[in-house]
């Protein structure tokens, strides 16, 4: 045999040992839970989620659909379906992940309309998301993934996931905090709060800086209100609360865009307000971060939605089409 030839069958072979080892592993493995076969103990959650958030929410919330869904991006996800469950519903779900743009929260809205028909969404948005500036779009790949076995198995990038996740099972090891390697380095907690919070102020201003007129963004957004009335789902923009230093910091960089933000928002659709200066954003221990509340004050934003208590201040408005539009309420929006 001609050494060229013996060349490449040697390549083929190779490449060919090289992906059925890739999908012998990711099928093992199986790191975001889509088909597993084997009952092996690793923590999917603390591994594979840090490593691709949006194939991790999408993959959960295909297992189990629910109804009642939260989409949105970190600030939506601290809105834990845990919290809905203890006030006695089981048919909320939560498909948020950092990071994410509105063409995702659109994205990741039709995906779980394919899994099982939605009632209920309550899609998060902010002056971030509000801003041709800022279109990251990684959740058509994870539903590429998702809805082909064939590619899930085969990517690299699943392979990835699989091999940090025999790793964390092989050494016992646990992830700490999502912390830039400077910070993660101080000596107390406290130190690390204060560093964190100041980087992120850092970067939302940044993105600020470069905030881009909203002309592909409102286009996303009127066709999201579209799919939401064709499919008959009963949709809600929710405007979570950011604490005071985080307003201050918007206002100053991009006041004028923030306002118009807010009023063609609540012109075109039903949206529950949360963003407003109050007691709660004025008082930095209700805080992690400048945009991220803790557990407390997620729990009163829950009770808020199911009509339970609104333990903070909150506007619902409603353009005409809607059935009712009360200018302020002291409860939520989805009474069980």
């Amino acid at each position: 045999m001609a050494p060229a030839y013996r060349f490449l069958l040697g390549l083929f072979l190779g490449g060919g040992m090289f992906l059925l080892t890739d999908v012998v592993i990711n099928m093992i493995v199986d790191p975001f839970d889509r088909a597993p076969f084997l009952d092996l103990p690793f923590n999917r959650e603390q591994v594979s989620k840090p490593i691709n958030r949006r194939l991790y929410q999408l993959q959960q919330s295909a297992k189990d659909p629910k109804p009642n869904m939260i989409i949105g991006d970190s600030r939506g996800e601290l809105l834990n379906a845990a919290y809905f469950r203890e006030l006695g519903t089981e048919d909320w779900g939560n498909a948020s992940f950092g990071g994410a743009s509105l063409f995702e929260e659109y994205e990741t809205l039709q995906f779980i309309q394919s899994v099982r028909p939605v009632k209920q969404a309550i899609v998060t948005l902010q002056l971030r998301e509000w801003n041709d500036g800022y279109d990251p779009d990684q959740v058509r790949e994870a539903v590429d993934l998702l809805e082909h076995p064939s590619h899930y198995y085969l990517s690299l990038a699943v392979l990835d996931a699989s091999i940090a996740n025999l790793r964390n099972l092989w050494t016992g090891g646990s992830k700490g905090a999502d912390l830039p390697s400077g910070i993660a380095g101080l000596s107390t907690p406290e130190a690390q709060r204060k560093a964190f919070w100041q980087f992120t102020l850092k970067g939302d201003g940044e993105i600020l800086e470069n905030w881009r007129a909203p002309i592909a963004a409102k286009r996303t957004f009127l066709d999201m209100i579209d799919f939401a009335k064709s499919n008959k789902i009963d949709l809600t923009i929710l405007l979570l609360p950011v604490n005071d230093a985080m307003r201050n910091l918007i206002l100053q960089r991009r006041g004028a865009e923030y306002q118009a933000f807010k009023q063609y928002v609540k012109a075109q659709a039903k949206v529950l307000d949360f963003d407003v200066p109050s007691v709660l954003t004025a008082d930095d221990t209700q805080w992690r971060d400048p945009e991220h509340f803790t557990p407390d004050v997620a729990r009163g934003i829950v009770k808020s939605i199911l009509q339970e208590k609104a333990e903070f201040p909150v506007v619902l408005s409603c353009p005409k089409e809607c059935d009712e539009a009360p200018d302020a309420v002291g409860g939520g929006i989805a009474g069980q």
